[in-house]
């Protein structure tokens, strides 16, 4: 394979000068970011990012490693993010960019540690909304209750003949 000399170098470099995948991840944990990571070994973003998550699929430990890093890392732009705000100077370009600093941290914040800084996830309604059901629903509800009628009452009002309305 043509990519197989490269892939070698960068794993031997990985495992003899940074300390193996354990080192990549304490780098990782201290606030670094896959990029700076993956510049020292001289590979590219996907490589680390394939090499991560095909050991993570392997080792349930290696997994688990691999998710305190990433919430170690939240914890870090959660801190650097409190760092700008107090700062930031008082004018008012400055206070936009470092809402827009703020609000890109928070975000990544909420991609690697989802429980603690990601959105919450809307709950699925329980039973599929039917628009015939809520009318029939409405319609149950609107609706005047019986009355009882009285047991003496044996017909209702009598109705004027035709002839006597005409008015002829």
């Amino acid at each position: 394979m043509a990519g197989t000399p490269k892939r070698e170098a960068w794993l031997k470099h990985i495992n003899e000068d940074l300390g193996g995948w354990a080192g990549i991840l304490e780098r990782r944990a201290s606030g670094e970011t896959w990029r700076t990571i993956a510049k020292d070994v001289g590979c590219s973003n996907q490589f680390i990012y394939t090499m991560l998550k095909s050991a993570a699929k392997e080792s349930a430990e290696f997994a688990e490693a691999l998710q305190l890093a990433n919430e170690s890392f939240a914890e870090q732009l959660a801190e650097d993010s409190l760092d700008i705000i107090d700062n930031a100077s008082l004018d008012r370009d400055s206070i936009q960019k470092a809402a827009q600093r703020v609000a890109h941290r928070r975000w990544l914040a909420g991609v690697y540690d989802r429980q603690r800084f990601g959105e919450p996830k809307e709950k699925p309604a329980n039973a599929p909304l039917s628009i015939g059901e809520l009318h029939i629903q409405a319609l149950i509800i609107q609706r005047p209750a019986r009355v009882a009628v009285p047991a003496h009452v044996t017909s209702g009002p009598s109705l004027p003949a035709a002839s006597e309305t005409d008015g002829a």
